[in-house]
């Protein structure tokens, strides 16, 4: 397995529609040294275009594949997909109930865009730049 951070995002929200902000963010997160994934239920054309315009490194389309997001065994496939230990995969998403299970395995989470934190997640951020200021 590898043991390196991958900041693993939801695309509807954080990442889509495309954004000046989101772009050049993900290109600092990429300079700083870490790797770029998905784990989404876009649909298949909008998945492959967000893919493509941010050249994420490590993609998993829920839908194309056929599994849930709000099944746990989601987000092991998606380490057991790329040889990835739980501790290095922080999720970016606005639903709650994905970052849940992903904690419950180990993942770092970050609540985006979303009411109260819960006890569970890491961290809230309101927009996508301030992910810069959190070191994972």
């Amino acid at each position: 397995m590898v043991k390196e951070k991958v900041l693993i995002f939801d695309y509807h929200k954080v990442l889509f529609p495309f954004t000046p902000e989101a772009e050049s963010t993900l290109e600092e997160l990429k300079r700083r040294g870490y790797r770029l994934g998905s784990l989404s239920s876009l649909n298949a054309p909008k998945f492959d275009a967000v893919t493509e315009h941010y050249k994420i490194d490590l993609p998993f389309s829920a839908k194309k594949l056929k599994v849930s997001k709000n099944e746990s065994a989601v987000y092991q496939t998606y380490c057991e997909k790329y040889d990835l230990f739980a501790e290095d995969c922080v999720l970016i998403d606005d639903n709650t109930e994905y970052l849940f299970l992903a904690k419950e395995l180990g993942w770092q989470t970050v609540l985006f865009r979303s009411g109260d934190q819960p006890e569970y997640v890491d961290y809230q951020i309101d927009k996508i730049e301030e992910l810069l200021n959190i070191e994972f």
